[in-house]
């Protein structure tokens, strides 16, 4: 059951484009140990369930199911409201705060049908190092939110011995969210594609410590992952750069 939770997980990394140091680390480094879960949630009472206390919002999964999980209604979720999702979960799963840990890469996506609405699904990449060993060790963990799917991803892995070092995505200095950075990209040539492919597109857009893009990349791409358009946004101005 866990081999077919880690392969859904890996799916997932897939399809969440991984940034170009993250590729570079899974060649050159090798995972002692991993792990990998998947939680249920309630997307449309989530974000009010937090407020409350004692509630328990997060449901584990003792099987993946046999099919994909019927899509939901969409959501008006912020950044923020994802992070605030992924906050609780840290809390309830680990019993300790993200802020222990260095963030490194923030992902979404979204079908172009949903472009008013913002972000559907979005991730967190962060990692710890660890000297519990004569030298140190890298814990990297993801956390994948996918609200469509009342759904919940996360999963880990241990490397042994560090071979290369990540950079910290320092959050206080990151002033356009993920939805903004959306809104700039539909403003600057993203809405002329999407509409010219009559939405048949999926919009995903990263920002990261170690990619080779200063700022949020946002993408717009259609049937065969054909680039439609395609820009780069400062995350601190939201000056388009490229």
């Amino acid at each position: 059951m866990r081999k077919r939770r880690i392969r859904c997980l890996l799916f997932l990394v897939s399809i969440a484009g991984l940034s170009c140091g993250s590729l570079f680390t899974m060649k050159e480094e090798q995972a002692i140990s991993s792990d990998a879960a998947t939680y249920t949630i309630d997307a449309q009472t989530i974000l009010q369930s937090l407020d409350q206390t004692n509630i328990d919002v997060f449901k584990l999964e003792m099987a993946t199911p046999e099919s994909t999980p019927e899509r939901l209604p969409s959501v008006r979720w912020s950044q923020t409201d994802y992070y605030r999702v992924a906050q609780a979960f840290h809390e309830f799963v680990w019993q300790e705060s993200l802020d222990k840990w260095k963030l490194n890469l923030i992902f979404f996506r979204l079908d172009c049908t949903d472009a008013a609405l913002g972000p559907q699904m979005m991730s967190f990449d962060m990692f710890r190092m660890d000297k519990t060993r004569e030298g140190d060790s890298r814990i990297d963990r993801s956390i994948y939110i996918w609200p469509q799917q009342n759904q919940l991803h996360w999963s880990e892995a241990e490397y042994y011995p560090v071979r290369f070092r990540k950079s910290v995505l320092d959050l206080t200095k990151v002033e356009i969210m993920a939805e903004e950075a959306l809104r700039i990209a539909e403003e600057h040539g993203g809405r002329n594609a999407r509409l010219a492919s009559n939405n048949t597109c999926v919009i995903s857009g990263h920002l990261g410590a170690d990619t080779r893009y200063n700022g949020w990349l946002v993408s717009y791409r259609g049937e065969g992952s054909i680039t439609l358009f395609e820009v780069v946004i400062d995350e601190r101005t939201g000056e388009v750069v490229r």
